[in-house]
């Protein structure tokens, strides 16, 4: 190719390139991208987006199909959508990733023709972005890599040993700047755990302080049970109403549990795989309110001697006690028939036809139409199909 020739089409290129940030089809991202390729990776980011293309293909099916289900599961769409957005926005997939923002934001208010609408608009700019990448790597292929305003890796490198460098400064309160630590921890991420989903859940009142049988407790004790509780999801159908009922239960270890494990501890012939009942307190639905995964603000730090580590916290869970649907009173609450026993274990086992199992957790059901709650109450349901989800 002529000298001429190939500097006007690295230019072309050039201008490409420049036109994708500018229509806002990408972000920064793809420039740090850029910056990770090297001589010795010279296709570095073509392949990432080649990549990306393949991830995409099995994730818009996904959906589709999701989509074409009845009732639509708005806990599965948002968790595939949460999934390709991911994707999207290691390449830096700008429009992309905001059309899956707005498709999650309909599956939170449960608005169904929102989601199908956003989709199709997924869709749409997905392709768009694909067909414009695959005409800029084309004719970048055909005459070397462009020449980009990123900054060079080297000077990538030294801020990256400057930042270690700053973390070996006396640190100081944010708005108090008179405080002293007491003690310093280095703080390192968790990546053994980092992709673990953890979630800040928020109730509406303290969740067994009207309980009969765990009111009675010191506050200490009761506190002790509370964080030792776990939380299951639950689809139950109801009569009269084409929605099913989404909830989570809430259940803590049963009243005397927490004694004989301090016991075994105690006489050191603890078993962490020993079974533990836990007890139905209650009923809650929930709203979620999520950040952006790939750029959270709020994280969970453990601290272990000698260091702390850190994880990111981006979704957040707002629990509300169940109560009526609207146009039902109290009286007409169907309750979900309450189990005879819950136990917690670690590890896989065999269950009776008596049991459900769901992530290391026994629910067993007896067969009367009334089942006792803590509280001592016969609770009365309709004998509706019910069965366990994410």
């Amino acid at each position: 190719m002529e000298r001429n020739q190939m500097h006007r089409h690295r230019q072309q290129i050039a201008n490409i390139r420049k036109s994708l940030f500018d229509q806002g089809y990408l972000d920064e991202q793809f420039i740090q991208l850029e910056e990770l390729q090297d001589n010795s990776n010279p296709n570095f980011v073509e392949e990432v987006v080649t990549l990306f293309y393949r991830d995409s293909a099995r994730f818009l099916s996904n959906l589709d199909q999701a989509l074409e289900k009845r009732p639509l599961d708005f806990s599965r769409l948002d968790s595939l959508m949460h999934q390709f957005k991911g994707s999207s926005t290691s390449i830096g997939a700008k429009k992309v990733k905001t059309e899956c923002t707005h498709f999650r934001n309909y599956c939170n208010t449960r608005n169904a023709e929102g989601c199908k609408r956003t989709f199709q608009n997924v869709k749409k700019e997905y392709t768009t972005l694909r067909k414009k990448l695959e005409a800029y790597f084309q004719m970048s292929r055909q005459v070397g890599p462009v020449e980009t305003a990123c900054r060079p890796r080297e000077r990538k490198i030294q801020d990256i040993v400057a930042s270690f460098e700053a973390c070996k400064s006396h640190p100081v309160h944010a708005t108090n700047k008179k405080l002293q630590p007491m003690e310093i921890l280095p703080l390192f991420p968790n990546l053994e755990r980092w992709n673990d989903q953890f979630v800040v859940a928020t109730f509406d009142g303290a969740p067994t302080a009207d309980s009969e049988s765990y009111s009675k407790m010191d506050k200490s004790v009761r506190d002790a049970h509370e964080s030792q509780a776990i939380m299951k999801s639950f689809v139950a159908s109801t009569s009269g109403s084409a929605n099913p009922d989404k909830f989570l239960a809430y259940m803590v270890p049963s009243v005397g549990e927490l004694v004989i494990l301090m016991i075994a501890v105690i006489q050191d012939v603890y078993d962490e795989n020993e079974d533990i009942s836990y007890t139905w307190v209650r009923e809650y639905h929930w709203d979620v309110r999520g950040e952006d995964a790939d750029d959270p603000t709020n994280y969970l730090v453990a601290f272990d001697e000698p260091k702390a580590r850190y994880m990111p916290l981006p979704t957040k869970l707002i629990l509300r006690k169940k109560r009526a649907r609207e146009g039902k009173t109290r009286d007409e609450v169907e309750h979900f028939p309450v189990p005879v026993s819950v136990t917690s274990y670690v590890g896989s086992r065999g269950m009776d036809s008596n049991s459900r199992h769901h992530g290391g957790t026994d629910i067993e059901y007896g067969h009367q139409k009334g089942m006792q709650d803590d509280d001592g109450d016969m609770d009365q349901f309709s004998g509706a199909e019910y069965d366990m989800s994410d």
